[in-house]
């Protein structure tokens, strides 16, 4: 990851003082570090496997990736969400699927940091902070995808409590969790709910198989009759989709960093491997066709990096809704980007891309995903359009 280091030590010199940047680039070099003796070596195994040891997560969360942005009161770091997202890209070339697990905790964890009382941070914030407890986001349905508008899950006022009915799909972490931020139907609109994983009529599916991101394991969630009182509702009732909108942004700003991740593991090893690679007398190096190739690598990864890095300063600095355009063209060129990075890796590899032995296809796996998840490419190419219409 030497590279990796010098990228964000260049960016980190731009837009902070001296001490600041030897202190975050200590940080950097401990998350480094970590990844690199602790992660990195299981990356293809949790891949094979489909899953990830609980203990394995247990010590990663105990590290604190989670924590880096939120206060120290609750059990964060209260250090720049930038050292957050450079983590995050960090854990990705590690082992995408890891920084999988983390990301979809920490969209309940931003929810409940952002619109939560005071009962539910200490409650549900502060153990998914220490890395106590590890929780899944419950919003995508069978017939509605992740338009939160139009799900159909509904929650029923009985007095002091709600009955929620529904079921969701493609929930990140549902086997696992500990606790689950479910989104549905109201009198007053949509509502968010916390719930833990023992509530009555909360049912896990089976962990479903995937292409790629295979390590973070997913499923259907269903609720039958669940009972859940008044104080678990999110925010306010009928704000839900403000909650969701919140947390999506970040979301995107994370898949940014998570797609990055995987860019410098692709280039790192393309790299690794054409100048080894011998074809006749030369090596594929010496191939002008392959050096536009890693030229094309390095200006998708630097440009995605810049922007991304950008956005994710500007988290700390103004209102996130004001984020929206700069969250979603962030998430489309730099998964888009990626996605075609691991193709022409594949490419490079020859047969050697196409086999397990070397498992390059993972990356290609890995960020196919990211290009759907928090909204598909088309729905950011919306979004980007939607908020440009406002300013002509």
């Amino acid at each position: 990851m030497k590279k990796l280091k010098t990228d964000v030590e260049l960016f980190l010199k731009l837009i902070y003082g001296e001490k600041e940047v030897e202190e975050y680039l200590g940080i950097v070099n401990s998350m480094i570090n970590y990844v690199s003796e602790r992660v990195l070596n299981r990356r293809n195994e949790f891949d094979k496997n489909a899953s990830i040891p609980r203990d394995f997560l247990n010590d990663v969360f105990k590290f604190g990736f989670q924590a880096i942005p939120y206060n120290k009161e609750y059990g964060g770091y209260e250090l720049p969400y930038l050292l957050y997202i450079i983590g995050m890209e960090i854990l990705s070339y590690g082992s995408p699927s890891v920084a999988n697990v983390i990301w979809a905790s920490n969209s309940v964890i931003d929810g409940l940091y952002n619109f939560g009382s005071n009962p539910q941070k200490e409650s549900y914030l502060k153990p998914l902070l220490k890395g106590d407890k590890i929780a899944a986001i419950a919003m995508t349905e069978p017939s509605g995808g992740s338009l939160i508008e139009y799900i159909k899950t509904r929650a029923e006022r009985k007095g002091n409590q709600y009955i929620l009915n529904g079921s969701k799909i493609f929930i990140t972490n549902a086997p696992i969790a500990d606790i689950f931020l479910v989104f549905a139907n109201t009198d007053k609109g949509i509502s968010a709910f916390i719930l833990d994983n023992n509530t009555e009529g909360l049912k896990i599916g089976k962990p479903m198989h995937k292409l790629g991101m295979r390590g973070a394991v997913f499923s259907e969630v269903t609720l039958d009759n669940c009972i859940v009182p008044k104080e678990n509702i999110l925010g306010e009732e009928g704000k839900g989709i403000d909650v969701a909108k919140h947390i999506f942004i970040g979301g995107r700003i994370i898949a940014s960093a998570l797609a990055l991740g995987i860019g410098d593991a692709v280039l790192d090893q393309v790299y690794q491997y054409i100048t080894s690679r011998e074809l006749g007398k030369y090596k594929l190096i010496d191939f002008q066709l392959i050096k536009s190739k890693i030229a094309e690598m390095e200006t998708i990864l630097q440009v995605g990096k810049i922007y991304t890095y950008y956005t994710a300063f500007l988290m700390d600095k103004i209102p996130r809704q004001e984020l929206s355009e700069s969250a979603s063209i962030s998430k489309l060129f730099t998964t888009e980007g990626v996605l075609n990075m691991a193709n022409d890796a594949i490419s490079i590899f020859g047969g050697y891309g196409y086999t397990d032995d070397l498992n390059i296809h993972m990356f290609w796996r890995d960020a196919r995903a990211l290009t759907i998840m928090e909204g598909t490419s088309d729905i950011q190419r919306l979004i980007i359009q939607h908020e440009l219409k406002k300013r002509l």
